[in-house]
């Protein structure tokens, strides 16, 4: 590694002392944030130990780089920073100029040269323990200065260990960053100088004659089994023959205008629950780690409605009055099909808000919703009578795709109220008529949940034990339908008080 000039260290140095002693770092600090405000002030230059930074939930970091490994690439998602790259931009700091560590007296001193196994260490515990591909890009070159006739042998053992106990898709992150840092030539074995040496045809690593026969052979396993996850003909496609890059929707101009319409109230609905109906578009989403919230932000990210820059969370690019418009005129590049926006559309508008009805029986709506039903039905998911909308045979997949609908293509929802009304006329039959007369006094003054509660600890699933508490706050077991069972009864006494008045 090239060393930066005597004058250059010395400016850093007194920088980073200035910080300090103002207190706008904190040099004892190793919490992410700390890691990251140094990155923002342009000192990275602080040396610790990466592997004991606090302040972060590495399992969400190696989640979400699983999750984006095998998600196609996107142009708009194109590198979409994650934690895992603040660990790497402060690595690159302190790897590529002076690194500087605190003496006993607390005062900043030059760190000892920095050795191939610091970088190694580093570099796994981005690779292995967070799935980082950008740390595995970014690091590797710095990695090669490292890399000596003295410590390959060391630091190849610390990699081929990793290397076999982690999941596919790592270990295809690792193949190519070992290749390549180990300088590893398939046909031939060059020297440190770039010359060939040994015979060719068989090929090797720049560090072949210090490495021992069991990790010479581990560099030719690796290249020749080739990729796990990825397509080892094809450089476009994953293995499972999906490509690697978004692909554009192929839209009819029917479809267009449903694409248009599903897009702007899946917006809607993320700007209603996750924006909390911010007037000014500025508030940052968090998808909350439900799968739906999850999706629409990802579509909505992909459709440049979003910025989704700042993972993890999302920002309007624009007014919601907007996003029809911008729909309307957007080539719409995208990871998912028609029927999974579609998908997303009915969930988040049925399920979270309930303006959309999900079952097979006639429904109305209001507002922009025409708009949307009228487009569902010119492209055949639903038709238009007399008194409604109902939903055709066309959209029975998606539905059940979303888990609306069960696989005999039967709405959940619809079940569950013939569930709940069985339920409320079970419990009904079980009150005595002069227990309800006496009850429907007593709710003159409680609450809904105080009716909830007072069935509740009394309610076995098949009478009621009036003098007893049978269970405790506990709703886990509750039958379906069992809220708004004891939503209804609530309303039958709440009527029998206003027919006998007292």
């Amino acid at each position: 590694m090239t060393s930066p000039p005597a004058s250059y260290d010395a400016e850093v140095q007194d920088k980073l002392s200035a910080l300090i002693a103002s207190g706008e770092i904190n040099p004892e600090d190793n919490t992410l944030k700390e890691l990251m405000r140094r990155n923002e002030l342009g000192v990275p230059n602080l040396w610790l130990d990466i592997r004991s930074v606090t302040g972060f939930e590495k399992s969400f970091i190696s989640i979400n780089n699983f999750r984006k490994w095998f998600m196609p690439t996107h142009p708009l998602l194109k590198g979409r920073p994650d934690r895992a790259d603040n660990f790497t931009q402060y690595l690159l700091g302190c790897f590529q100029g002076p690194c500087f560590i605190l003496d006993k007296e607390k005062k900043l001193q030059p760190t000892p040269a920095l050795t191939g196994i610091d970088f190694i260490e580093a570099a796994s515990y981005l690779i292995c323990d967070m799935g980082s591909s950008t740390a595995a890009k970014k690091l590797t070159q710095h990695g090669k200065s490292l890399i000596t006739l003295e410590n390959a042998k060391s630091c190849l053992e610390i990699l081929r260990l990793r290397h076999a106990e982690v999941e596919n898709y790592i270990k295809d992150i690792l193949r190519d960053f070992i290749l390549d840092l180990f300088q590893y030539a398939p046909l031939e074995q060059p020297d440190l100088n770039g010359e060939i040496e040994g015979e060719p045809g068989k090929g090797g690593s720049v560090f072949t004659k210090v490495l021992s026969n069991e990790q010479n052979e581990f560099l030719k396993e690796i290249f020749a089994t080739g990729y796990h996850t990825l397509s080892n003909s094809d450089d476009d496609l994953f293995a499972d023959g999906r490509p690697r890059s978004a692909k554009e929707l192929k839209l009819t101009e029917d479809e267009r205008t449903l694409f248009v319409e599903t897009g702007y109230h899946i917006a809607r609905v993320m700007w209603h629950c996750l924006g909390e109906s911010d007037p000014t578009f500025k508030s940052e989403m968090w998808n909350n780690g439900q799968s739906i919230f999850e999706v629409g932000c990802d579509i909505m990210g992909e459709l440049g409605v979003f910025d989704a820059d700042k993972d993890p969370y999302y920002f309007f690019a624009m007014p919601l009055d907007n996003v029809r418009e911008h729909l309307k005129s957007h080539i719409p590049i995208s990871n998912y099909r028609l029927e999974s926006i579609i998908g997303n559309f009915l969930s988040t508008t049925s399920h979270y808000r309930e303006e959309i009805s999900d079952e097979k029986a006639t429904f109305e709506v209001q507002g922009g919703f025409q708009q949307a039903m009228w487009a569902f039905v010119q492209c055949g998911y639903a038709t238009r009578e007399a008194n409604g909308f109902v939903w055709s045979d066309k959209i029975a997949p998606i539905m059940v795709a979303e888990n609306l609908w069960d696989q005999e293509e039967e709405s959940y929802t619809t079940e569950n109220k013939k569930k709940t009304v069985d339920l409320t006329e079970q419990i009904w039959a079980a009150i005595p008529l002069w227990r309800r007369h006496l009850m429907a006094r007593w709710i003159g003054h409680k609450s809904e949940m105080d009716v909830f509660l007072y069935l509740f600890r009394r309610w076995d699933g098949k009478r009621f034990h009036w003098f007893e508490k049978i269970q405790k706050n506990r709703t886990e077991n509750l039958p379906t339908g069992y809220q708004q069972a004891t939503r209804e009864i609530c309303q039958r006494l709440i009527e029998i008080r206003r027919s006998h008045p007292i």
